[in-house]
């Protein structure tokens, strides 16, 4: 998926985050396979699945960080002085 395909899925702000998650993994999966369809996406993946692969491909969508502390990302220690 292009910066600007990504741009047009996710400009309108006020969208369903699970429309927009469903859009988003259904863009990505018909690029490297012609015959998937929006609807066939939506019937086979399940939502937890679809939100989760979108989280990991897309984390400014969630403003989340690419790499959270539960996927082994080191944790800087604070100083405590």
């Amino acid at each position: 998926m292009t910066l600007e395909e990504f741009a047009e899925l996710t400009k309108d702000k006020e969208e369903n985050k699970t429309e927009q998650s469903f859009r988003i993994l259904y863009t990505v999966w018909h690029k490297a396979d012609p015959t998937v369809t929006l609807d066939g996406v939506k019937k086979k993946i399940p939502l937890r699945i679809a939100l989760k692969l979108v989280k990991k491909m897309t984390p400014e969508l969630f403003q989340t960080d690419p790499l959270e502390p539960s996927q082994g990302a080191p944790q800087a220690e604070q100083p405590t002085s």
